[in-house]
């Protein structure tokens, strides 16, 4: 076992579908926004990001939290 840092980033401002925006030199667009109930009982956004993988350019979705998204830059297949 061992301890690996992570890195979130919080999502500031109005999220709705056909935002776009990039970080890292990596874009990304939002899809789809649907309102939650998290477990603590607080109202959250999921959001659905559309991007393309790093290594083979397909492009591929992912869902997060607005409050905790963490950006991916692989799809399933090549982040294996």
């Amino acid at each position: 076992m061992r301890v690996e840092r992570e890195t979130r980033y919080r999502i500031r401002g109005i999220a709705c579908p056909g935002k776009r925006f990039s970080y890292d030199g990596q874009a990304y667009h939002v899809v789809e926004v649907e309102e939650v109930i998290t477990r603590s009982g607080r109202v959250g956004d999921v959001l659905t990001f559309e991007t393309n993988c790093e290594n083979c350019g397909q492009a591929f979705h992912f869902s997060k939290m607005k409050s905790y998204f963490r950006p991916l830059k692989q799809c399933r297949r090549c982040e294996g």
